[in-house]
């Protein structure tokens, strides 16, 4: 006798915000998250995520839902499951009529964002339901100006690259171009990556910008970064 046995595999369960501030997880950006607002108690459905910033970061939050009444509330930093009815969100938005929203945000401040999904009018045991949303942010960064004065036709200048709270870019993606410019057009003349908020640029002046008096300064790029520019400065090359 032939005894065929077969087995069903439940698939995994999605990962979903937190009942509460604490313990709620860390969305991930570039990343597809989904949630369910729960009910928690009377008048008060709600789920929580911690989105991670730095200062500066303009943040894009893609979204969408089933409740067209739920909203998404974006906390400062500090705010916990003790005084958050205390405060105000710093920002805040629902769904157009295709229950899809954009939220952008540009960030004051550094830390874990407290970001809630609630349905304000939640009641009895009634439960809003799913929802998910993709978080996109990009960094800012400020440029130090090149500090130097004189050009060799070789030489090695240091450009300091912070963040706008002044703390470490420290990103392999991130890179400081040293650039150049007589009577025209601007020309790149040493690239280096960031590393711990430095860039140290080799440099080589070409034969057409030497003996003469030029503009330096310093551009850094990188994937996910806004492109920053350092003052320009004055210098002559040898």
């Amino acid at each position: 006798m032939l005894i065929l046995l077969t087995f069903s595999v439940a698939p995994p369960a999605e990962a979903e915000g937190g009942a509460a501030i604490a313990g709620a997880p860390v969305a991930a950006y570039g990343q597809q998250e989904f949630g369910f607002v729960h009910f928690v108690k009377y008048e008060d459905c709600r789920q929580w995520w911690l989105l991670p910033t730095v200062a500066g970061d303009h943040v894009q939050i893609d979204w969408e839902v089933q409740d067209p009444y739920i909203e998404l509330r974006l906390y400062s930093v500090g705010t916990t499951d003790f005084n958050f009815l205390q405060k105000s969100a710093l920002a805040s938005g629902g769904v157009n009529a295709n229950m899809k929203a954009e939220f952008t945000y540009v960030s004051e401040e550094s830390g874990d964002l407290p970001m809630l999904f609630t349905d304000p009018g939640c009641y009895g045991n009634a439960e809003p339901g799913p929802y998910n949303f993709t978080a996109q942010v990009t960094h800012s960064i400020v440029v130090g100006s090149p500090n130097i004065a004189v050009l060799r036709v070789h030489g090695v200048v240091a450009v300091p690259v912070h963040d706008p709270t002044g703390g470490e870019v420290n990103n392999p993606a991130v890179s400081c171009a040293l650039e150049i410019k007589g009577r025209n057009h601007w020309s790149t003349i040493g690239r280096a990556p960031v590393a711990r908020s430095l860039a140290t640029i080799h440099f080589t002046v070409p034969a057409r910008l030497r003996h003469q008096s030029v503009t330096l300064r310093a551009v850094a790029t990188g994937a996910g970064y806004f492109t920053a520019s350092s003052n320009s400065r004055r210098a002559r090359t040898l």
